[in-house]
């Protein structure tokens, strides 16, 4: 097992001051940070109901998922995304299985500019009633797989 290199921190600032240092002030920056100065550290590990190994997945895995869903969002017509800061989109509900796939879409979303709505199983009858009354409104949903006993 080979050890890794140390640790590199972002520097935060999620104030609104105008400070002339480089720093991280959103969560698609920390993520582009973190792929490029700490590829190899890890970032999560993804537990798997059945008998198969858990699954380790290292900043750099996650910058390019971001990226991949980044381009399949706009590609598959779920949104457009946001070309200038002033532009308006239309939100996303995000209706998934509590897995990395969740922080994936929301980072990519974030990403390209996209508002993010999450929705609990608990709230479907109100959210098919008010959420879809608006136009420019899209569902990222996961169909969660149950066994029977």
């Amino acid at each position: 097992m080979s050890l890794l290199p140390p640790f590199i921190c972002p520097h935060l600032n999620l104030t609104s001051s105008n400070d002339h240092c480089p720093s991280i002030s959103s969560l698609p920056q920390l993520i582009t940070f973190a792929a490029q100065h700490n590829p190899h550290h890890t970032f999560a590990l993804q537990l798997r109901a059945s008998d198969l190994p858990r699954c380790e997945l290292s900043f750099a895995q996650l910058g390019g998922m971001v990226e991949r869903a980044s381009a399949w969002l706009i590609s598959s017509g779920t949104t457009t995304g946001r070309g200038r800061r002033k532009e308006k989109v239309g939100c996303v509900a995000i209706l998934l299985a509590s897995d990395v796939g969740l922080f994936v879409y929301l980072s990519a979303l974030l990403r390209i500019g996209v508002p993010v709505r999450f929705f609990c199983s608990l709230v479907l009858i109100r959210f098919n009633n008010n959420f879809f009354k608006r136009p420019s409104s899209s569902l990222l949903a996961s169909v969660r797989h149950q066994s029977r006993t």
